[in-house]
């Protein structure tokens, strides 16, 4: 009898330890985070032309605007995302291949811009609006998702190249 219990206990140990794994981990989401991060992947680029090149276009952006781009998670896969109205343009000049014209416009004074969104999570990765192209991952006190940005040709006109962005969210 000793031994079964035994065998028994050893049995229900093995079973409750090899059903916890890192997967079953879901790191919290709710609250705030803000934008820190809008890094363009590879050659870095100098839009506030001050001769500093950087791969991170949130620190080139000579514009609070930036700094007012959150998103809040709340409970029950609800939230919403807020932005100051700006734009960023990138148009190749004609003739080079590493010489970019700049179209910035931002105006974090005339109030901000925001929408509702629905989220879903699966372990440390979460989904926005069911769009899995809106996917971030949680990584400690960051959310870190995918982004592009087209380059036009010098009239502004026409898409010529899109350039990978990470995008990053911190936790407040």
């Amino acid at each position: 009898m000793k031994h079964l219990l035994r065998t028994s206990f050893v049995f229900l140990l093995i079973i409750l330890v090899s059903s916890c794994s890192k997967d079953d981990i879901t790191p919290p989401v709710e609250g705030l985070w803000v934008l820190t991060e809008y890094k363009v992947k590879g050659e870095g680029i100098d839009v506030n032309k001050d001769g500093i090149i950087s791969q991170n276009m949130y620190d080139e952006l000579n514009c609070t605007a930036t700094s007012k781009h959150t998103m809040h998670f709340e409970d029950g896969y609800i939230g919403y995302f807020v932005a100051s109205p700006s734009s960023v343009k990138i148009a190749l000049v004609e003739g080079t291949t590493n010489e970019y014209i700049y179209d910035v416009w931002c105006d974090p004074d005339n109030g901000t811009i925001g929408t509702t969104l629905h989220y879903s999570q699966k372990g440390d990765i979460i989904i926005i609006d069911g769009n899995s192209s809106r996917n971030y991952t949680i990584n400690d006190d960051k959310l870190i998702g995918a982004a592009t940005i087209n380059i036009y040709d010098e009239s502004f006109t026409n898409i010529i190249d899109t350039k990978a962005l990470r995008v990053v969210y911190t936790k407040v």
